[in-house]
């Protein structure tokens, strides 16, 4: 379901410049579920990261209809396959420790 954004594009620019790695814009191919155009979005390289080895999900933009969406598993497969595995492999260093689940019993 495509969610609509007040903020329009505006909101990409309003991250500011990079400040880490783990904020070092990367682009993305998206294709909008409204209109069915292609582009390229720029997203945070350690939301991307955290998407493919945490989440195994993640809000995708398309600025045609300023508007954002859960991606789907075909999508996230495409974004992983469009990266590729050695792309991931080289930034997972950027990831931080994942933190115990504090309801989880030891």
């Amino acid at each position: 379901m495509l969610r609509m954004d007040n903020g329009g594009s505006e909101h990409l620019s309003a991250i500011g410049p990079p400040q880490s790695a783990e904020e070092t814009p990367i682009l993305l191919p998206v294709t909008c579920p409204v209109c069915g155009t292609e582009s390229l979005t720029e997203y945070p390289v350690l939301v991307v990261m955290t998407a493919l080895t945490r989440w195994h999900n993640m809000a995708l933009y398309a600025s045609c209809h300023e508007g954002s969406w859960d991606a789907s598993s075909a999508e996230m497969a495409r974004i992983r396959a469009f990266l590729g595995d050695p792309w991931i492999e080289a930034h997972r260093h950027i990831m931080p420790p994942a933190t115990p689940d504090p309801s989880a019993s030891p």
